[in-house]
C-alpha cells in the first residue's frame, strides 16, 4: 500500500492539490502534466460519480463554477459531462479541456515513469456512499493495478468504513473537520503554548487520531493552520502519517512540526522556496 511516512531527515513529499491547479483549471489533465512538470511527488484530485455511475474528476457537486454546464454532477450522464469545456474558465489558452474519468486519470499515471502517485478524495456523504462512489472507484485502481500508488482520502469516514470492511489492499487517509471549539483551542494556543501539554488539550488535539485509528485509516489530515506537535508527534507512533490541507500554509512551520506532506497549488514554488534542500524522490516522467 501507498506510505506517505517520511524518515526523519527526508523533506515532506510535495502534493499538488488539484493539480497544478495555480497553474492550469483544476482536476484536469492539463493541470495533472503540469504538476509533474513543476516536481510534485503526488498529485490530488477529486471524484464524484455521473448520474450513471461513471466515477469522474470534479471537486464540486454542480457543474456552474468550473465548466461551462448546469446542474449537479450526479444528476448528468457521463457522456454529457465529457462534452462540456472545464478550461475556458480558468484561461482562453485551455478552452477545450475536458472533465477527465478517474481511469483516464489513472490510465495517465500509470504511463508516468515512475508511475505517480495518487491521492484521490472521495467527494460527497451518505448519499455518494450508498450510491457506491467508494467501490466503483476502488474497482479501477485494482482492475489498473495500481494500489500501491493510490491513496483514498475523504471527510465522509463511511467511504473508508467501506475500504475497510472489504479488506481492500489500498491505503486510506482521513480528512478531519474542525469545529468551533477546535478553532477557539488554537486561537488560545497561539497566545499560551504551553496550555498544549494540558491533559484535557491534548485529549481534544488528539481527536482526529481517533477517528482516524476508528476506520483503520493510514493517514489524517487536519488544516495546516491546526497542525500540533502532539498530533503529529501522536500519529506518528501509531504508525500514521500525517497529511496537512486547507488554504492557508506557513510552510517553514509545518514543516517543522514534522508533517509528512505539504500541498500547493503552485508546486513549482513551493519546492524552491521551502524543499530545494535535502533528499527528495527521484523526478518523474509522463507522457
Amino acid at each position: 500500500m501507498l506510505t506517505l511516512r517520511r524518515p526523519p531527515s527526508a523533506l515532506p513529499l510535495l502534493i499538488a492539490h488539484r493539480g497544478a491547479s495555480a497553474l492550469a483549471p483544476e482536476n484536469t489533465m492539463a493541470a495533472f502534466r503540469l504538476a509533474v512538470e513543476a516536481g510534485a511527488d503526488l498529485v490530488e484530485l477529486d471524484v464524484r460519480l455521473s448520474a450513471d455511475g461513471h466515477p469522474v474528476v470534479i471537486h464540486d457537486a454542480y457543474l456552474s463554477r468550473t465548466t461551462d454546464g448546469l446542474g449537479p454532477v450526479a444528476r448528468t450522464p457521463l457522456a454529457a459531462l465529457q462534452r462540456l469545456d472545464a478550461g475556458s474558465w480558468f484561461a482562453p489558452r485551455f478552452a477545450g479541456e475536458r472533465i477527465p474519468t478517474l481511469d483516464e486519470v489513472l490510465r495517465w499515471a500509470q504511463s508516468c515513469t515512475p508511475p505517480i502517485p495518487l491521492m484521490v478524495e472521495l467527494k460527497g456523504g451518505r448519499r455518494a456512499l450508498k450510491r457506491g462512489l467508494a467501490e466503483a472507484c476502488a474497482r479501477l485502481v485494482l482492475a489498473r493495478r495500481l494500489e500501491e500508488k493510490v491513496m483514498f482520502i475523504a471527510a465522509h469516514l463511511g467511504h473508508l468504513g467501506w475500504i475497510r470492511q472489504a479488506a481492500l489492499p489500498i491505503a486510506t487517509g482521513t480528512i478531519i473537520r474542525l469545529g468551533l471549539a477546535d478553532w477557539l483551542l488554537m486561537s488560545l494556543l497561539r497566545r499560551r503554548p504551553a496550555l498544549e501539554h494540558h491533559p484535557v488539550v491534548r485529549w481534544r488535539l488528539l481527536r482526529p487520531l481517533r477517528a482516524t485509528l476508528a476506520v483503520e485509516a493510514n493517514c489524517l489530515s487536519v488544516p495546516a493552520t491546526a497542525l500540533t506537535r502532539t498530533l503529529v508527534e501522536a500519529a506518528h507512533r501509531a504508525g500514521l502519517a500525517v497529511s496537512p490541507g486547507g488554504a492557508r500554509w506557513a510552510y517553514p512551520q509545518v514543516i517543522a512540526l514534522g508533517a509528512d506532506t505539504v500541498s500547493a497549488d503552485d508546486p513549482a514554488a513551493v519546492r524552491r522556496a521551502f524543499l530545494a534542500a535535502g533528499e527528495r524522490l527521484p523526478p518523474i516522467h509522463c507522457r
